[in-house]
């Protein structure tokens, strides 16, 4: 029986160049296209920590620690420079991803070869957690360009033995957990692959090593006070559930890249007979590298999360563990022979993607299905010029807190989506959670402000308790949704039954 034979040179080029488009639309679709939609909530408290100028930032972080010192001079600087508009606080962390996409394919042709290199970068573009951090104004985009950067020059320094990759590799490693304090997994998997080049002979000695692991300790010094406030107040910011094992099974092999793979592998079998693999030796190191840091992040917040009380196992909070797993899918598909046949199946993973989290039914999608300024604007048209109340349960963990008091002044950052995109009216905080405390404030201060209007609005994401509070109290009140606009909600009350708008 003949065989098919492979597709010649002048078709590679051209499987080549649409893998380049396909990213490219992935890009442009995924992260590009979500800039200027509405922010979601954690956003939100990004604009409040910065809206009042830079001298107020730490202030702010004092009162709520929505992010790093450092990001928050990110964002602080882009909000000086291009005022409150969503896709200018978020652009820094759009050029960051990109600039980490890069990396992962550089870092993949030093590790694998170039043929790894774009299967490598397409699984990076992709990946749900980074489609997220390109278009949103918290830290984790640059977070993910700090891990890239790190593990490339920790590569380039252990068998380079430049002392500028050594100060790159200090200043990129600390950056990164100046993003975001659960970044530390990553210090120990770059720990292992150093001990491990060390033991292969590599030529950084371990006084080298030692010194800069110090140099990074020193360049964290300034999170301590604040990461020790964080860690003290543990229990209050904790607010994901207790993850099953299977959790970390789906974290740990994602089922959506895999699948794509399949089908693309399936038909490069169809097409390019013979289908073969090419090995090509790996170091021990290069594999304790990309294993530990892939597994340690998840692996040490999931323990946290089963064994305490804490729950941070969140996909975002070891977001830097994307770097390395697009690598180890790189080079799973870099050893596929012929060309054409990884050009497939790195196809493949790209269409999946678009079809899957293009969110093709929007012309301009949603960040998260939040749209908030969607939903306030509806709310303005209903109170603008008035003193029509607005009740905002807007989700922050912290006003779902058991004991949180809602007795004594109410904190400013838990009505932040209200300040960038105000609405008229009065508005009035409420618990996202209902205890003794909470159920007293509502009775005592929330319901006389209601009894005396004829009309009030009520907004919440996430929890409905308030809600229902509102319809036992308020029997003889018609609610009426404002509009659809994702996991926020918007509802008008009204005294009777007849419709107001």
């Amino acid at each position: 029986m003949q065989e098919t034979p492979s597709v010649t040179g002048r078709t590679n080029l051209a499987l080549t160049r649409a893998i380049y488009v396909l990213l490219g639309v992935a890009i442009l679709r995924l992260w590009v296209m979500r800039l200027n939609s509405s922010f979601w909530l954690d956003e939100t408290g990004t604009y409040w920590a910065v809206k009042d100028g830079l001298g107020q930032i730490y202030a702010r972080m004092i009162e709520w620690p929505v992010g790093t010192p450092v990001y928050l001079l990110v964002a602080g600087l882009a909000h000086a420079i291009g005022g409150a508009q969503e896709w200018v606080m978020r652009l820094p962390s759009l050029l960051a991803v990109a600039v980490a996409a890069v990396l992962v394919y550089r870092l993949a042709v030093r590790l694998f070869g170039p043929e790894s290199a774009l299967p490598a970068a397409a699984l990076f573009v992709c990946a749900d957690t980074v489609t997220v951090a390109a278009s949103d104004a918290r830290s984790y985009g640059l977070l993910l360009l700090g891990a890239a950067g790190s593990t490339l020059a920790l590569v380039r320094w252990l068998n380079g033995n430049s002392r500028r990759d050594a100060v790159v590799y200090a200043i990129a490693a600390a950056f990164t957990v100046h993003m975001h304090y659960l970044a530390f997994p990553m210090l120990l998997g770059h720990a292992a692959y150093a001990l491990a080049r060390w033991r292969e002979g590599g030529p950084v000695r371990m006084k080298q090593i030692s010194l800069a692991a110090v140099a990074v300790g020193i360049l964290l010094l300034p999170l301590a006070p604040l990461g020790w406030s964080i860690f003290t107040h543990r229990g209050s910011l904790s607010w994901a559930p207790k993850p099953p094992m299977t959790e970390l099974a789906n974290q740990l092999t994602p089922s959506a890249p895999i699948f794509a793979a399949a089908v693309g592998l399936l038909l490069a079998w169809q097409v390019c007979r013979p289908l073969t693999t090419k090995l090509r030796a790996v170091g021990a190191s290069t594999i304790v590298l990309l294993a530990a840091s892939a597994l340690l992040p998840p692996l040490i917040l999931f323990g946290i999360s089963t064994l305490t009380s804490t729950h941070i196992f969140v996909p975002r909070y070891f977001i830097e563990s994307q770097v390395p797993l697009a690598l180890l899918g790189g080079w799973a598909v870099g050893r596929l022979e012929p060309a054409d046949a990884r050009s497939m199946v790195t196809g493949s993973i790209l269409v999946y993607c678009l079809m899957v989290a293009g969110s093709w039914g929007h012309w301009m999608p949603l960040h998260l299905d939040e749209d908030w300024r969607g939903a306030l604007a509806a709310v303005a048209e209903v109170t603008e010029g008035t003193e029509i109340p607005v009740l905002a349960q807007c989700g922050f963990i912290e006003a779902s807190a058991p004991g949180f008091d809602f007795g004594g002044p109410i904190p400013s950052y838990l009505t932040a989506p209200f300040d960038l995109y105000p609405t008229g009216g009065v508005v009035v905080p409420v618990p996202g959670q209902l205890d003794e405390g909470s159920v007293f404030y509502l009775n005592s201060r929330v319901a006389p402000i209601l009894e005396k209007n004829d009309r009030f609005v009520f907004v919440n994401r996430g929890s409905d308790v308030t809600l229902g509070w509102i319809v036992r109290r308020f029997p003889g009140y018609a609610v009426e949704p404002l509009g659809n606009f994702g996991r926020v909600g918007a509802y008008l009350f009204h005294r009777g039954s007849s419709s107001i708008r």
